[in-house]
C-alpha cells in the first residue's frame, strides 16, 4: 500500500510538468506556423515587386560585371526603386571603375520625379613625356529630372521635361592630390512625340526635342580656380519604323541633333560608340551636331534540342554615323559604317548574348578601322 502512494504522488509530481511541456510544444508548434505563414506572405509579397539580376560582359579588352535590384511598388503604387553596383577594367589601357548607382522615381502633383545619385572610384595610366603615371580619384553624380504632360496637340503628346545635374571630382597622380572639378547643368526642354499604325501592319514613332540651358564648370587645382558659365540650345528629331515580316522584327531607326554653338559633354549626340554597337574598339566620338541610321533585324526564338527550357534566337544589325571631322579644316561631314551579329540565349531567368561586331569603313582621321572585330560574351542572371 505504502508504495502504491509513492507511486501516486510521483505521477502527480510529474503529470503537470509532462502537460506544461505539451502545452509550450503546442505554443511553439503555433508560433512556428504563424512565423513561416507571414514568412511566406512576405516572400509572396516582394517577389512580384522586386528583381534582382546580374550580368556580365567580356572581349579581347574590356571586362564589366553589373549587379542590380529593381523595385516596383514596394511601399506605395508607381514609385520604383532602383540599386547598381558596376565593376569595369580595361586591359589594354590599365583602366579600371566601380560604382554604385541608386534611382528613385515617384509621381508628385502631376509630375514624374525621378532622382538618381552615383558614387564611383576610377584609376587608369597617365603617359606624358614618355613617362607613365599612376592616376586614380572618386566621382560624385547626382541628376533630378521632372516631367509633366502639357496634353496632346494634332496627335501629338507635348511633355516638359526639367532637369539639373551635378557632379564633383577629384584627381589623384602618384597618390599626390591634383585637382578637384565641379559641374552643374540645368536644362528646360520640350518634347513632342507621336506613334502611327501605318498600312500593311508599319508602325512608325517620332520625337521631336527642343532643349535649352546653362552649364557652370570650376576646377580647383594648385595654381587657382578657374570658372566657367555658358547657355547652349539643341534640336534633336528621332524616327522609328517598326514591321514583322516573316516573324522576323524589322527596325529602322535614327537619331539627329544640330545645335547653334557648343554644348556640353553629356547633350552632344554620340555618332561612333559601344554604346551605338559593338565593333569600334573602344573608339568614340561626340558631336555638337550629327547624327545615325541604323537597321535591326530580329529573328524569332526557336526551342534548342535537348534543352526545351532554353529559347535562341538571331539579331543582325547593320548602322551609319555622321558628324563633321573637326581634325579637317573645312569640318565636312564624315561617315563611318559598322555591322553586328549575336546570337542569343534565354530562359525565364536567364539570357546569354554572344556578340561579333566590326567596323566596315570608316571616312574619318580619328576612327581607324581596326584589323579584328570585336567579340564579347554577356550573361545576365535573375534572382
Amino acid at each position: 500500500m505504502r508504495a502504491l502512494n509513492i507511486v501516486a504522488l510521483v505521477l502527480c509530481a510529474l503529470v503537470p510538468s509532462i502537460a506544461c511541456a505539451a502545452q509550450d510544444r503546442g505554443m511553439a508548434t503555433t508560433w512556428v506556423y504563424q512565423a513561416t505563414s507571414m514568412l511566406d506572405s512576405v516572400t509572396d509579397y516582394l517577389s512580384n515587386r522586386i528583381e534582382v539580376s546580374g550580368n556580365s560582359s567580356q572581349n579581347d579588352d574590356r571586362s564589366a560585371g553589373q549587379l542590380a535590384l529593381s523595385g516596383n511598388g514596394i511601399i506605395w503604387s508607381r514609385h520604383e526603386l532602383g540599386l547598381r553596383f558596376r565593376d569595369a577594367a580595361s586591359r589594354k589601357k590599365g583602366e579600371g571603375e566601380q560604382s554604385l548607382a541608386l534611382r528613385y522615381a515617384m509621381p508628385l502633383i502631376g509630375n514624374q520625379l525621378q532622382l538618381e545619385i552615383e558614387e564611383s572610384e576610377f584609376r587608369g595610366v597617365l603617359n606624358e613625356l614618355g613617362q607613365q603615371r599612376d592616376i586614380s580619384g572618386n566621382r560624385n553624380f547626382y541628376r533630378l529630372t521632372a516631367t509633366r504632360s502639357l496634353g496632346s496637340v494634332l496627335g501629338l503628346d507635348m511633355d516638359q521635361v526639367i532637369r539639373h545635374t551635378g557632379s564633383t571630382r577629384s584627381v589623384y597622380e602618384e597618390s599626390e592630390w591634383v585637382r578637384d572639378s565641379s559641374h552643374q547643368l540645368s536644362s528646360v526642354g520640350l518634347k513632342c512625340s507621336s506613334v502611327q499604325e501605318l498600312y500593311g501592319g508599319l508602325r512608325a514613332s517620332t520625337q521631336l526635342t527642343a532643349v535649352g540651358g546653362m552649364e557652370y564648370q570650376s576646377t580647383e587645382h594648385a595654381e587657382g580656380e578657374t570658372e566657367h558659365r555658358t547657355q547652349f540650345h539643341r534640336v534633336e528629331l528621332a524616327a522609328l519604323l517598326q514591321k514583322q515580316v516573316m516573324e522576323w522584327r524589322l527596325d529602322l531607326g535614327g537619331r539627329y541633333q544640330f545645335a547653334p554653338e557648343d554644348l556640353p559633354g553629356s547633350e552632344r549626340i554620340t555618332v561612333v560608340g559601344s554604346a551605338l554597337m559593338s565593333g569600334f574598339n573602344g573608339q568614340s566620338v561626340t558631336s555638337t551636331e550629327g547624327g545615325w541610321l541604323r537597321l535591326d533585324a530580329a529573328s524569332p526564338s526557336w526551342a534548342i534540342p535537348f534543352a526545351s527550357r532554353f529559347q535562341s534566337s538571331l539579331s543582325l544589325s547593320v548602322m551609319r554615323g555622321w558628324a563633321p571631322d573637326e581634325t579637317d579644316n573645312d569640318q565636312r561631314l564624315s561617315a563611318v559604317s559598322a555591322g553586328e551579329i549575336s546570337l542569343n540565349i534565354h530562359s525565364e531567368r536567364f539570357r546569354a548574348n554572344m556578340t561579333v561586331g566590326r567596323l566596315l569603313d570608316s571616312g574619318r582621321t580619328d576612327v581607324v578601322v581596326p584589323s579584328a572585330p570585336d567579340v564579347a560574351l554577356s550573361v545576365q542572371m535573375g534572382i
